[in-house]
């Protein structure tokens, strides 16, 4: 979506916000998107995929990818969105996004979703560390060395 509320306003970034309070990360989530883009999901359908903290600002971004059935069309829900779009690998506006965005690598994003290779990323500052990778299966997620 691109942002209509301050920070990152006029860059595509997911849709997010605060957890309030006695809500989980994931509740958060499925709520922002509602608010945000107007998809409704639930928290099953949401997989873990990158934690980034930002200590010069204060801020720590849990991030997830969500399991569709479909794809949904997004609808911009003004203040907080101004457009809302998918957007193909090529398509990526890659010159345009939120700042924490930039540390990821769209292209090997693309390629986990495609071939259901996942990892889990976390950054902090300068460093990063991903781990993985996970197997897709449906709706849950597999680590592969620990398949229950």
């Amino acid at each position: 979506m691109k942002r209509g509320l301050p920070p990152y306003v006029g860059r595509w970034a997911p849709p997010g916000g605060f957890v309030e309070p006695h809500e989980s990360p994931e509740a958060a989530a499925v709520r922002e998107i509602a608010e945000e883009v107007g998809i409704q999901l639930n928290s099953e359908q949401l997989v873990p995929h990158a934690i980034i903290s930002l200590p010069a600002m204060n801020q720590i971004y849990v991030c997830f990818l969500a399991v569709l059935d479909r794809m949904p069309l997004p609808q911009a829900c003004a203040p907080e969105s101004l457009d809302a779009r998918w957007f193909t690998l090529e398509e990526y506006p890659r010159h345009s996004i939120w700042d924490p965005g930039m540390e990821f690598d769209a292209e090997r994003i693309f390629k986990e979703v495609q071939t259901g290779q996942l990892h889990f990323h976390q950054c902090t500052g300068d460093s990063s560390r991903v781990f993985g990778p996970y197997v897709k299966d449906g709706h849950r997620l597999l680590d592969r060395h620990h398949v229950r």
